[in-house]
């Protein structure tokens, strides 16, 4: 399989809580691929991006301003979960109000996320919305990106997809590159940026989403059922363990980069600008060694450098080793996703793709969720990071020995 069709089925699926189609029979087609690719750019840079990872570089400063360790990491928790519930009511929630509505209303409530955590009025408000961000951020990811590429030709869908993806990394990098400088005059005026930005991205975008008569979210036609074979269960259970694996780098990298390694927030902010670029790169590095080496061997590769990567947090402290190891693990976070996708591809029906998609990104989603609380737990219970860091990368150890085995499983 190319690197060509790798990207366009984890564009066409990715995030996807359950399987469904957008059909859209009255819209017409923009002038060229682009015109499409960038309003979906835009809803995955102001929903993830922004929405989730420019939240880690900010830790180190909610500690100098009194939240505390415990309470911002479980902040950062909170947002998994939130991204959990969106992408498991995306699909019902596009049903009811249309697709294009419900991503203009996740675009508002984006923008109202960063301007209400802004408000220094404890942990409970600011875990509220950030729970709220999460759920925006799963509708922006899974339908914004899916009604964007309804509308390019699919000889284009590939590249579209590509330009929506770097919605993710792009953020990551804006928001490190700012966030230093704006907090050392203020916290809220990280916020206020944020906001600003999330407001941009809206507007540009606003006129993208207008529905048309006769744009409606469907369920997709029933495949005739047949029973999930064990390397498409052993894959699932993979991702879920690369989507636990890698939340110490998510929620507390920021933190422990800053504070427990001693090494100060620049720095923090600096390492994981390493995360954003890795993010941007990732799935174009991976789809090109997927072209060389095959999706097998590829996909264990990618759990061994990951594995790997996330260890590597607790084998130095020294700080270009450390945003090496922030590259890694964000250039195998979409990129993963790429893999994981096109390896199901190979293992079903092309026609039972959506249904092992779809479980797959429910329990990765969930592995997320779960292991942010779960972390967060463990974090305020011992006050120390490297356990926590090891315990990620024997999660994606687990996830790379799920993945050989699913080589030699039987296909479903």
């Amino acid at each position: 399989m190319t690197f060509k069709a790798i990207r366009v089925e984890v564009s066409g699926r990715i995030g996807c809580a359950g399987a469904f189609e957008i059909h859209s029979p009255s819209y017409r087609r923009p002038a060229s691929w682009l015109a499409a690719a960038l309003p979906g750019f835009a809803a995955v840079f102001a929903g993830v991006g922004l929405g989730r990872f420019a939240y880690t570089p900010i830790v180190p400063f909610l500690v100098q301003d009194g939240i505390g360790p415990v309470a911002a990491n479980y902040a950062g928790a909170a947002n998994l979960a939130g991204y959990f519930l969106g992408a498991a009511f995306a699909h019902q929630i596009g049903t009811l109000t249309g697709p294009g509505r419900a991503v203009r209303g996740a675009l508002v409530l984006t923008f109202v996320s960063f301007l209400a955590c802004a408000a220094p009025l404890g942990f409970a408000w600011l875990a509220f919305w950030r729970l709220v961000a999460g759920v925006t951020g799963a509708i922006l990811m899974i339908l914004g990106a899916s009604l964007m590429l309804t509308r390019v030709a699919a000889v284009a869908r590939g590249r579209a997809a590509g330009v929506i993806m770097t919605g993710v990394g792009l953020g990551a990098v804006l928001s490190s590159a700012a966030i230093a400088p704006l907090a050392g005059h203020s916290l809220r005026f990280v916020w206020f940026t944020l906001a600003g930005l999330a407001l941009v991205a809206g507007a540009a975008s606003w006129r993208a989403w207008r529905e048309e008569p006769g744009s409606l979210l469907e369920p997709r036609p029933a495949v005739a059922s047949r029973p999930i074979g064990w390397a498409v269960l052993l894959i699932v259970f993979a991702y879920g363990c690369d989507g636990a694996g890698f939340v110490p780098h998510t929620i507390f990298w920021a933190d422990y980069v800053a504070r427990a390694l001693g090494l100060g927030p620049v720095w923090a902010t600096l390492s994981w600008l390493g995360f954003g670029v890795g993010a941007t790169v990732g799935p174009v590095a991976v789809g090109a060694l997927a072209d060389r080496l095959g999706l097998g061997r590829s996909l264990t590769l990618a759990f061994l450098v990951k594995a790997g990567a996330v260890a590597l947090a607790i084998l130095t402290t020294d700080p270009l080793a450390l945003t090496l190891s922030a590259f890694l693990v964000g250039a195998l976070s979409p990129g993963m996703s790429t893999l994981i996708s096109a390896r199901l591809h190979e293992l079903v029906d092309h026609r039972a793709h959506g249904k092992a998609w779809g479980l797959a990104t429910m329990g990765f989603s969930a592995a997320q969720a779960l292991g942010g609380l779960g972390m967060s737990s463990a974090f305020a219970a011992l006050q120390s990071y490297p356990p926590i860091y090891g315990a990620g990368a024997l999660l994606e150890a687990v996830g790379l020995g799920l993945a050989v085995w699913a080589g030699l499983a039987p296909r479903g």
